[in-house]
């Protein structure tokens, strides 16, 4: 995983247009956002994960 990573907010805005927008009409966001999250995960289940540890650390 890159040191980098994106704030959260766009992390989470990526993985809700990931999944809301699986819709042949909005492929090409679909592709484009799935592109962002791979370039700085190595999976959406990685980023998925990332995002969990990172909620729980806020409520803990």
């Amino acid at each position: 995983m890159p040191n980098n990573k994106p704030p959260d907010i766009l992390k989470k805005t990526w993985l809700d247009i990931y999944y809301s927008q699986q819709k042949p009409e909005n492929n090409q966001a679909q592709c484009v956002v799935e592109s962002r999250v791979l370039a700085n995960f190595q999976s959406v289940y990685e980023a998925e994960m990332y995002l969990y540890q990172e909620e729980q650390k806020v409520v803990h």
